[in-house]
C-alpha cells in the first residue's frame, strides 16, 4: 500500500505537464481497480466503457473523454486487445496501456510528508474497490472532482484538519481545476455539504506582515471520513489572555 499511496501522491502533485482533476481521478482510480504494479510494466487495460464505468466510479461519457484526452498528451498509449471468446475469434477491441512517459513520472519518489490520520481517509476517497460499496455509500454526494480536492488537502492538513500554506491558486494548479473560480465553486460546495469547515483568505501588509497565504479548516469528524476518530478536543481561547505569534500556533 505504501507504493500504491506513493504513486497516488505523484498523481495528486503534477503541475507540469498539468492534468484536470477529472483526469487525475481516472489515474488513480485505474491503479486502485487494477494491478498497480502490472500496469506500471505496461500491462494493457482492456476492459470496455461500461465495465470501467462500474469500477471506476465515473459515466461512460468522462471515461471516453478522458481516455480520449489523455492519449492526445501522451499519458496513455493506445492498444489492441484480443477477443475474450474461448476460440480467440472476434473482432479486437481497442484497449489502453500507460505511457512510458507517465510510468516514468509516476515512479518517482514522493518526498512530502502526509499526515498517518489521513491515510485512510484519501484512501477511501480514491482508493476503493467493488467490496468497499456499502461504505462509499456514506460518501455518495462526493463527485470525482470533490474527492481529488479533498484529497489534496488532507494530503496537506495537519492532525485537526487544519491547512496552511496552501493559496488557492497552488490549490487549482494542484487539484487540476486551474482557475481561482472554479476553486472557489469546489470550496463553497465541500461547505454546504459540511466537509470543509471553512477558508481563510490570506492577505498582504506591506510594512508589517508581507504576504500570507490563507488557511483551510477541514470537518475531520464529518460522517464517512471521521476515521473512527473521537479523541480530539478542540479549545477557543480568547487571544485577550494569550499573547499568540504567528510562526507558533495554528
Amino acid at each position: 500500500m505504501y507504493l500504491l499511496m506513493s504513486r497516488v501522491q505523484a498523481i495528486l502533485a503534477m503541475t507540469q505537464p498539468s492534468l484536470l482533476a477529472e483526469e487525475k481521478y481516472f489515474l488513480i482510480r485505474l491503479l486502485a481497480i487494477y494491478n498497480h504494479e502490472e500496469i506500471m510494466l505496461g500491462s494493457v487495460v482492456g476492459e470496455t466503457i461500461a465495465e470501467l464505468e462500474k469500477c471506476l466510479g465515473m459515466s461512460d461519457k468522462l471515461i471516453k473523454k478522458i481516455r480520449d484526452g489523455l492519449t492526445v498528451k501522451n499519458y496513455l498509449t493506445n492498444m489492441t486487445v484480443s477477443p475474450k471468446s474461448e476460440t480467440g475469434q472476434g473482432r479486437p477491441r481497442a484497449g489502453f496501456s500507460l505511457s512510458k512517459e507517465m510510468i516514468k513520472m509516476l515512479d518517482v519518489q514522493q518526498r512530502h510528508f502526509i499526515h498517518e490520520d489521513h491515510i485512510p481517509r484519501i484512501e477511501q476517497l480514491l482508493l476503493w474497490r467493488d467490496k468497499d460499496r456499502e461504505q462509499q455509500k456514506s460518501i455518495d454526494d462526493l463527485k470525482p472532482v470533490n474527492r481529488i480536492v479533498l484529497a489534496v488537502l488532507y494530503s496537506h492538513a495537519n492532525s485537526c484538519g487544519m491547512v496552511r500554506d496552501l493559496g488557492v491558486m497552488r490549490l487549482a494548479k494542484l487539484s487540476g481545476l486551474l482557475t481561482r473560480d472554479r476553486v472557489e465553486c469546489q470550496l463553497n460546495k465541500l461547505k454546504t455539504l459540511g466537509y470543509l469547515i471553512d477558508h481563510v483568505s490570506g492577505m498582504t501588509g506591506k510594512y508589517l506582515l508581507g504576504a500570507t497565504v490563507g488557511a483551510f479548516f477541514l470537518d475531520v469528524f464529518k460522517a464517512g471520513l471521521s476515521n473512527g476518530r473521537k479523541n480530539l478536543l478542540c479549545l477557543e481561547v480568547s487571544s485577550e489572555y494569550v499573547n499568540f505569534t504567528p510562526s507558533c500556533y495554528s
